[in-house]
């Protein structure tokens, strides 16, 4: 199933799936499918977020947007096997996948509760510590975003099964050595998203006056990322964790085996970002990566 991510994000992803399975078992014993999946338009989730640090949000949105659009003189951190500078359009998206079984998955959860970190601590610290051997060595910071579910913090809030988008990706940044210890940067990495998310709270609401503002400065940083290094934030990675993913074991004569999924933005985005979630006890993995910036050894 591909499309547009405008359409549904991770969070609404299983009732996409739910109503589409349902329709196919349906159709299979002779009923009429699809009768009920029509959902209404929802309001865009910028214009639901009323919380009173609008003004801060806007001047950090702002910053954000100038810090993107300018020139980078980093050298491209992320080796690959071809040296020539590869241009945006030259780049395609693939993508890696894997699967833990019930017990490495369940060993993981517990692991994790144990040393009193988040599972997506865990998996930007995993993260952080396997691209760092692919990035510029020395003690520097490195960057990881996670994604944050908006639906809650909607007025009024939106219900998890309402089609659409509402995911807005927080960077926190970490400096670590060969002397760290994983459990220690998980710990920082789960503590940061939280810290992070409360201190910058949500990307501004886009009113009619500064729609246009928005959209020009977005676009010339989008343009100006795609450039920089030839493969966008190249001292970051992207995490995103769907968490657990419910369907039902069958729908009619089908049965639900495994469930993987993964976006295509890392054109000029990241240039390795993993989606994480966990189906029927089994954590599901899917580490999409542009050719021309990552081969793909050093994906795996």
């Amino acid at each position: 199933l591909t499309m547009h991510h405008a359409i549904c994000d991770g969070t609404a992803g299983p009732s996409l799936v739910h109503l589409l399975l349902t329709a196919c078992a349906e159709l299979t014993e002779g009923r009429p499918a699809l009768a009920g999946m029509q959902q209404p338009l929802s309001i865009a989730a910028d214009r639901l977020l009323t919380d009173r640090s609008q003004a801060l949000r806007v001047w950090r949105f702002s910053e954000t947007l100038l810090r993107s659009a300018m020139p980078s003189r980093r050298p491209r951190l992320f080796r690959t096997c071809d040296e020539t500078p590869v241009k945006s359009t030259s780049r395609r998206t693939e993508i890696e996948f894997d699967q833990w079984d019930e017990d490495l998955s369940a060993e993981f959860v517990a692991r994790c509760r144990e040393e009193r970190t988040s599972v997506h601590g865990a998996l930007c610290a995993g993260m952080l510590a396997a691209s760092r051997p692919l990035m510029e060595a020395g003690d520097r910071a490195y960057s990881c975003y996670s994604n944050v579910n908006l639906r809650p913090f909607c007025v009024p809030p939106v219900d998890p099964r309402q089609f659409g988008c509402f995911v807005y990706w927080i960077q926190t940044r970490h400096r670590f050595d060969d002397a760290a210890r994983f459990w220690d940067l998980a710990r920082e990495c789960g503590d940061a998203v939280q810290t992070t998310f409360k201190r910058e709270g949500f990307p501004p609401a886009i009113v009619p006056g500064t729609a246009r503002a928005f959209r020009l400065g977005t676009h010339l940083a989008m343009r100006q990322t795609s450039r920089n290094g030839y493969s966008g934030r190249t001292d970051s990675v992207g995490v995103s964790n769907l968490g657990v993913m419910r369907l039902e074991p069958r729908y009619g004569p089908f049965e639900v085996l495994e469930s993987q999924a993964a976006t295509s933005q890392h054109l000029i985005g990241v240039c390795a970002g993993m989606l994480a979630h966990t189906f029927r006890g089994r954590m599901f993995f899917s580490l999409p990566y542009a050719t021309g910036v990552l081969d793909r050894d050093a994906a795996r």
